[in-house]
């Protein structure tokens, strides 16, 4: 589960929450990630063909999503 979360680090914190709104334990969540990281790619892709400002907007999401992620992944491990 360890190898596989590392591949969906970026999407950890959304995959959580989702995990949880579903009933779905975090230790068990690893599924709900490797969806969601597949969906930002294929959704990023689509996005970055249509165009500089869309591409643009669709990078600064994908950066906020890591970025929340990596903090929340700290914030788990100092727990």
């Amino acid at each position: 589960t360890v190898l596989v979360m590392t591949a969906c680090l970026p999407t950890l914190l959304p995959a959580a929450v989702v995990g949880s709104a579903f009933g779905v334990g975090f230790q068990n969540s690893y599924w709900i990630a490797l969806l969601l990281t597949g969906t930002e790619l294929t959704v990023g892709i689509w996005l970055i063909r249509l165009g500089p400002k869309r591409a643009i907007a669709y990078l600064l999401l994908v950066i906020l999503i890591s970025t929340l992620s990596s903090l929340g992944f700290y914030q788990l491990c100092r727990a």
